[in-house]
């Protein structure tokens, strides 16, 4: 963004070495038609009716329980090492909003 050079960046094979033939093959993926067609699903798994519950079950989309955790959930956690494991996972895996 501000023209800093970032390194270290491991491109994938079909990139040939190329940032821009990067750049060009990923944003033909994301405006093609199936992404178009499919990204309603993607939301409602991520952030939807599919990210909890039932619903969620039936769409295969379970994750770990720290995953769902929320800073109001850490509050809560009064075993300061339990609290310390819980956000370093947390830190190293995320977690759904």
């Amino acid at each position: 963004v501000n023209g800093e050079e970032v390194g270290n960046v491991k491109l994938p094979p079909w990139a040939d070495g190329s940032p821009e033939t990067f750049v060009k093959v990923m944003r033909a993926a994301l405006e093609s038609d199936i992404c178009s067609q499919m990204l309603p699903s993607w939301i409602d798994l991520i952030f939807g009716v599919s990210s909890r519950g039932s619903e969620a079950r039936m769409a295969h989309n379970i994750f770990y329980h720290l995953t769902y955790i929320g800073p109001g959930d850490l509050e809560k956690i009064v075993d300061e090492e339990l609290r310390t494991e819980t956000e370093l996972h947390i830190a190293d895996f995320g977690h759904c909003p």
